[in-house]
């Protein structure tokens, strides 16, 4: 399962936690209140549509993959929260016009930081040099992370006041506008590449930012680190 498909799932759980019928589709399927209707690859526009026109959904959580955002277009006009987990990876979709090039791949991705409302959040993987450019791109407030402690992009972004989550000497860390706060009663083996992770980092790290754009708790947060399969 991807970094991308983990993040949504993982930010899918923590919203359910907190009490809202969640509505996703993704690379792994369809579900709605925690419940899978279809185990298919979901990360496509007919599948977005109908978590969105779900009328006792509430939060909608969806994975568009280049292919679907090319070839399709995102099935909805703005957002609350865009997530950019990665820029590389991504292959060239000559059938639908974009060729190997950096530039035409960028200007794919940068579609899902294009939406975000101005009153929403951008979510970046600051490690990530390409990603780091879409944040001037974003209409609303832009929280980075990342699982460099002494990544410079994080640096000058706190040093304005601003919002990141970090892995820092095993520790998952908030820095939310001057104030620190970290996290600690789950199982931290569980995101360490080391130890046979089956969650990369980047996805907690993301997951996690958007929590906090949506306002949980951090107990809610770590009881979703906590229970999350």
């Amino acid at each position: 399962t991807s970094a991308t498909t983990q993040t949504a799932m993982l930010v899918a759980h923590l919203l359910s936690l907190s009490g809202r019928m969640v509505g996703m589709s993704c690379a792994s399927g369809v579900s709605y209140d925690r419940r899978f209707l279809k185990k298919t690859n979901s990360s496509h526009w007919k599948s977005a549509r109908q978590v969105l026109l779900h009328r006792a959904v509430d939060a909608a959580v969806i994975e568009s993959d280049m292919k679907t955002i090319a070839g399709e277009g995102l099935a909805y006009d703005r957002c609350h929260i865009g997530v950019m987990t990665s820029f590389s990876g991504w292959k060239p979709l000559p059938d639908l016009g974009i060729p190997d090039e950096e530039e035409q791949i960028f200007r794919v991705l940068r579609t899902q930081i294009d939406v975000v409302l101005s009153g929403g959040y951008s979510i970046l993987n600051a490690d990530d040099e390409k990603v780091v450019e879409m944040s001037a791109l974003s209409d609303g407030e832009v929280i980075f992370f990342s699982a460099q402690a002494d990544n410079p992009v994080i640096r000058d972004h706190l040093s304005l006041g601003r919002t990141a989550a970090l892995w820092s000497s095993d520790e998952l860390v908030l820095h939310t506008k001057g104030e620190v706060r970290t996290f600690s009663g789950f199982p931290k083996a569980l995101f360490e590449a080391d130890g046979g992770a089956t969650i990369p980092v980047e996805s907690v790290l993301s997951a996690v930012a958007v929590a906090h754009a949506m306002q949980l708790s951090d107990e809610l947060i770590v009881a979703g680190l906590q229970t999350f399969t």
